[in-house]
């Protein structure tokens, strides 16, 4: 695992229930799903989760995150922030930011 500075953010990752539409089998570490970083922009990022390797559904693991192509959406990450993780159009799960550590992902509160 990289030094926690390397990632871009650290989040709490939720897999949403099957009951709830989400998916039936577990993610593994290393998991490439798609944040809903911005309000109409997707990208994908991959999660290295902390103490575990496997995350089933209904439950939640804290997560490294390293995010392709930043430079593309600035300034949109801040701790709290929820975001909706996908596969394809199918939300599967939650992210909740953490800690930001990319300062140009970072939004300062205003």
């Amino acid at each position: 695992m990289k030094p926690k500075t390397e990632y871009d953010a650290l989040v709490n990752f939720t897999l949403l229930e099957t009951e709830s539409g989400g998916r039936e089998a577990p993610v593994a570490n290393g998991y490439r799903g798609s944040h809903l970083i911005d309000d109409d922009y997707l990208t994908s990022g991959q999660m290295d989760f902390i103490d575990d390797e496997l995350v089933f559904p209904g439950s939640s693991i804290k997560a490294f995150v390293t995010y392709i192509s930043p430079k593309q959406y600035p300034k949109t990450l801040w701790v709290g922030k929820i975001m909706n993780i996908q596969e394809g159009s199918k939300v599967v799960g939650k992210a909740e930011v953490l800690a930001v550590y990319n300062e140009l992902l970072k939004r300062n509160p205003s």
